[in-house]
């Protein structure tokens, strides 16, 4: 039977163990991250080369991808971090160029399809009314973007202009928008009448969102659905 002495002594010895076992462990997850940076860093060196995101119409700064992208028709372009003023610049140029070099026409944004929808009538009439309910319009480098692509799309065949694909949850405020946009100018019959008055009086700068919005979504959905004639 250990005494009370020699108990103390084997907890003591398992706790600076358990410290010493962590330590070790943090330390080795610590360098292998530290010597995976500089992997990553060696690599990125030997593959990486400057761009002129400018939009000028100048595409020689992406002479390196040319016998590349040629071999594909899906491209992802990544972001450091979302609203930097360099995204919108560089998603232009990029798209520019993919359109130029190997004709991509579908530009697939992480946005819910009533955005996508809203998007491209955008695209079509050039009425920034249209995009005043999505967040991103409202920041002058993603405003920008927008204008510049309204206009490189002007200048395209009416079969060959950039389309937008929106992919992702649905958000309250650009569903309603949308459905607002897609509503007849006449009165509606009067059985739907109650919710199309609801959707056109929607205050849309405070939308209804998770649960409410769902439950919202389900009623109108509800109600034109069993007034289809």
């Amino acid at each position: 039977e250990k005494t009370e002495p020699a108990s103390k002594m084997i907890e003591f010895n398992r706790i600076l163990m358990g410290v010493i076992t962590s330590s070790f462990f943090f330390l080795s997850i610590f360098n292998l991250t530290v010597q995976g940076q500089t992997i990553k860093s060696d690599y990125l060196m030997r593959n990486s080369f400057p761009l002129d995101i400018t939009d000028n119409g100048d595409f020689s700064s992406f002479s390196p991808l040319d016998s590349v992208v040629k071999n594909y028709s899906v491209f992802f372009l990544g972001e450091a971090s979302h609203f930097l003023a360099s995204n919108p610049k560089t998603q232009l140029k990029f798209l520019k160029y993919l359109y130029t070099t190997t004709g991509v026409r579908n530009l697939i944004l992480e946005y819910g399809y009533s955005e996508g929808y809203l998007f491209n009538e955008y695209l079509k009439s050039g009425n920034e009314n249209i995009l005043e309910g999505i967040a991103q319009f409202r920041l002058p480098d993603y405003k920008e973007f927008w204008k510049e692509l309204f206009v490189f799309n002007l200048s395209l065949p009416e079969n060959k202009k950039i389309s937008v694909v929106g992919l992702d949850f649905e958000r309250s405020e650009a569903a309603f928008r949308a459905l607002c946009q897609l509503l007849p100018d006449k009165d509606p019959p009067v059985e739907i009448s109650r919710t199309i008055g609801w959707i056109r009086k929607l205050n849309i700068s405070e939308p209804q969102q998770g649960y409410e919005f769902r439950k919202r979504m389900k009623q109108v959905k509800k109600n034109l659905n069993s007034n289809k004639d």
